[in-house]
């Protein structure tokens, strides 16, 4: 329960992302951001995110200065390449085709300010992620079923373990896009929750 009298404000419009934040503040508003991502693929992954989420939290907080707004961004990365959302099907085959047999890094990064307050923290969190090895013949079937652009990386961990991930360690919610753990330990340290 969110213990102040201020609004909350998720500035993300991912469902996921809205869905992950219920299970700690079950009523907030949802306002995008329109801030330019940073998106360079030689970025450190962890840089990445919490630039990201930053940007997005101060670009919602400075339109809505009495408010909490938490900002987030969940970025791929495969030894030091970041994986965005793919462009295309091709795009997505070819990552998906890397990520085959192979653990790698998903970062989020989350942001929590409040203008009037002169609040504002960021952190990040990483998991790893592991593929099964991925026939030629399973990638195209996976492309038929999942939308794999919608995705960082190519993928939904919630629609893939078990088919083409074999595991992970770290925090699950922080894959799914939200860090659900870290996050709440954040608003509890702000008192956003008791």
């Amino acid at each position: 329960m969110n213990s102040g009298q201020r609004p909350f404000i998720l500035a993300s419009q991912s469902p996921r992302r809205k869905e992950l934040l219920k299970r700690l503040i079950p009523v907030f508003d949802i306002k995008v951001s329109n801030v330019e991502e940073l998106e360079d693929e030689k970025v450190p992954g962890t840089i990445m995110a919490t630039s990201n989420a930053e940007a997005k939290a101060r670009a919602v907080a400075n339109q809505y200065p009495n408010a909490w707004v938490l900002g987030s961004d969940t970025v791929v990365c495969l030894e030091n390449t970041v994986l965005n959302k793919p462009r295309d099907r091709d795009h997505a085959r070819e990552m998906i085709r890397m990520l085959s047999g192979r653990t790698h890094q998903v970062t989020s990064g989350i942001a929590l300010c409040c203008v009037e307050t002169g609040f504002m923290t960021v952190e990040s969190v990483t998991s790893d992620v592991t593929f099964f090895p991925l026939s030629p013949s399973t990638i195209e079937t996976y492309l038929d079923r999942i939308p794999a652009t919608e995705y960082a990386g190519g993928y939904p961990i919630q629609d893939c373990l078990g088919w083409i991930v074999s595991g992970f360690s770290g925090s699950y919610s922080n894959i799914v896009g939200l860090p659900i753990e870290a996050l709440e330990a954040m608003l509890k340290k702000a008192d956003v929750l008791e």
